[in-house]
């Protein structure tokens, strides 16, 4: 069965004070498998093939991110809250796009580590 998996490894950046006290909920296929916590990493197997991914907090939540896996793959995606000076419009009319998610990279082969660019969640 292990053949069989593809993992995801999601990074909270330590950018913004927006949201700094609370847990993101990471929904995959539209079921919660986890969380992440301000300045935090978190990964979560799935099984290969595609997944919608999005991030949510309340009533708010990130734009979803389409991944197509292979078996052994390994994707790694970076999430942050958008800028506090514009929370009114991020939390109203802007609540699809409140948490900002992309994709870094997807590495092919198992147990690959995460590009150079992309190191701890504080950026060191």
């Amino acid at each position: 069965m292990a053949g069989e998996t593809a993992s995801i490894e999601i990074r909270r950046a330590l950018n913004r004070w927006t949201d700094r006290a609370r847990v993101y909920e990471v929904v995959v296929d539209d079921l919660v498998a986890g969380r992440v916590a301000y300045g935090k990493s978190s990964s979560f197997e799935v099984a290969a093939g595609s997944h919608e991914i999005f991030m949510k907090i309340d009533w708010c939540r990130s734009e979803k991110v389409i991944l197509d896996l292979v078996p052994g793959q390994k994707a790694f995606l970076d999430c942050s809250a958008r800028n506090p000076f514009t929370g009114l419009y991020w939390i109203t009319f802007g609540r699809r796009r409140h948490i900002k998610l992309t994709r870094v990279t997807v590495a092919g082969t198992p147990g690959q580590s995460p590009p150079a660019d992309w190191r701890g969640p504080n950026g060191r």
